[in-house]
């Protein structure tokens, strides 16, 4: 395994507040970036998200509000720093597509394509969406509407680009992708990406005539570069950046870097971006990782279906962490989900109230009403075996990007102590309280440990009740309507 780790977000494009979809895909981050960096050193991990700042829906965005694109761009990047502040997101560096040390770097990197015979001119005619900044095809649109933004009409589009060689690289991807199996993340987005790639790849435009907040191309300053070809680098560029070269960060991170993208964006990163690095003479990132589309009542979560759900204010009624381990823990990474406040109070209540939290307070309870300190305890060592069998299958999750499984892992510890201490009965007069309860103050550690990737207040809030045997309602339980 890479002794480094580097977890990158989409930079997410500024037209609208983010919604619990996105900061579903965030707390899925947050989350690897954690774990990892207990198992390898904070000073091993780096994560980034940021926002992707040009484009005509910017320009458009920013003439209906009267400003400039920088001042609109301004005003949302630091909103969604606000955000993943109030979110607790752990994010090591916040990038932008108009950082100049970016719009320098896709520069040259286009260049070298250009240089190496990879992009040629040509004109364009054919439906584009403003919303997604992506190329459709006719039989791609559903009723005449984008396939990801179904209200949004696609624009019919006609003019002189300079066309990126995609085709070009479409046997040399195939041929990696079966020598990678893992380069994309899990098995099914593997094999749909293989099926694309078999099927053929088209050379694009990748630069925009009348777009005019952009980075200029180099060779041809009427053109600016397209959107996706400027964001895609953003993973890349950052670790260039001269506060991070005395850190020599690109050769630390760049051969670990983990792209977590939605499944809708799945085919730039997994298809374009590696043909880009390859064109440019970089190396390919080590992996792609794919979750689907968070729901609300079937429908993808959006500003223009009329259901985005605000993550501060739903934090601020069910807990940060409660709202954190409803997402992370009701779907298998790669799958869709859809989001219910229904199922979100019963796994709080289930899960971490009559659980977790129950285990915390029932063990510090009998400890002290039995006048034991757990610095004086120890675990025995059958038992430490026991969970220890825990903790490797739950390693052993998070490592394969399995972390609805992980989460399980953690739930059935917790439930396995509750019923160890249903049995043992560590209250009654000729009980081993001693033993019985220095076994579960080892198991509670563990616990502990193993939920701060993923629910990571609370995690220390149990960890400082337990150290100082102060009994606590880690979670207060949700009285849900009948």
């Amino acid at each position: 395994m890479n002794k480094n780790f580097y977890i990158t977000t989409p930079i997410f494009y500024p037209t609208g507040t983010p919604h619990i979809g996105t900061a579903y895909n965030v707390f899925i981050a947050d989350t690897l970036a954690r774990y990892y960096r207990q198992k390898l050193g904070k000073e091993n991990v780096f994560f980034i998200t940021g926002t992707d700042e040009h484009g005509a829906n910017v320009a458009k965005k920013a003439l209906d509000e009267g400003i400039t694109p920088q001042a609109y761009v301004d005003g949302y990047a630091d909103l969604y720093k606000r955000i993943w502040s109030s979110l607790n997101i752990s994010n090591d560096y916040f990038t932008r597509t108009t950082h100049p040390e970016h719009e320098k770097f896709i520069q040259e990197l286009i260049q070298k394509s250009y240089d190496n015979g990879d992009l040629y001119e040509g004109e364009y005619s054919g439906w584009y969406c403003e919303s997604c900044e992506a190329y459709y095809k006719e039989e791609d649109l559903v009723d005449g509407k984008c396939p990801n933004h179904p209200t949004k009409t696609p624009l019919f589009t006609k003019e002189k680009n300079y066309y990126f060689k995609l085709s070009k690289y479409r046997d040399w991807l195939l041929d990696y992708l079966k020598e990678n199996e893992q380069f994309v993340r899990p098995q099914k987005w593997y094999n749909y990406i293989v099926g694309l790639v078999e099927a053929g790849l088209n050379d694009i435009p990748v630069t925009r005539a009348n777009v005019k907040w952009g980075v200029p191309v180099p060779w041809d300053t009427e053109q600016t570069i397209y959107v996706w070809y400027d964001a895609l680098p953003n993973y890349l560029s950052v670790l260039n950046f001269d506060e991070f070269k005395p850190q020599d960060y690109y050769n630390k991170f760049w051969l670990a870097a983990h792209h977590l993208v939605g499944k809708d964006i799945l085919r730039f990163h997994a298809i374009l971006w590696p043909a880009m690095l390859k064109s440019a003479g970089y190396p390919l990132p080590e992996q792609v990782i794919v979750h689907g589309f968070f729901t609300v009542d079937g429908q993808k979560i959006g500003k223009s279906n009329n259901n985005a759900i605000d993550p501060v204010e739903l934090a601020a009624k069910y807990t940060l962490d409660g709202v954190r381990y409803a997402l992370l823990s009701e779907f298998q990474l790669g799958n869709d989900g859809d989001f219910n406040f229904a199922r979100l109070e019963i796994k709080y209540n289930s899960d971490l109230a009559n659980n977790f939290g129950n285990l915390l307070n029932r063990v510090i309870h009998l400890a002290n009403k039995k006048e034991l300190k757990f610095s004086d305890l120890e675990v025995e060592g059958d038992y430490g075996l026991k969970v220890n069998e825990f903790v490797n299958a739950y390693h052993q999750h998070f490592e394969n990007l399995e972390i609805f499984e992980a989460i399980q892992v953690i739930n059935n510890l917790c439930t396995w102590g509750n019923q160890y201490v249903n049995d043992t009965k560590p209250w009654e007069a000729g009980s081993d309280a001693r033993t019985i309860l220095g076994n579960l103050n080892h198991l509670l550690k563990v616990v502990i440990e193993l939920f701060v990737p993923v629910i990571p207040d609370s995690a220390e809030k149990a960890r400082v009740a337990l150290d100082g045997q102060q009994t606590i309602i880690l979670f207060p339980k949700i009285e849900t309507e009948k």
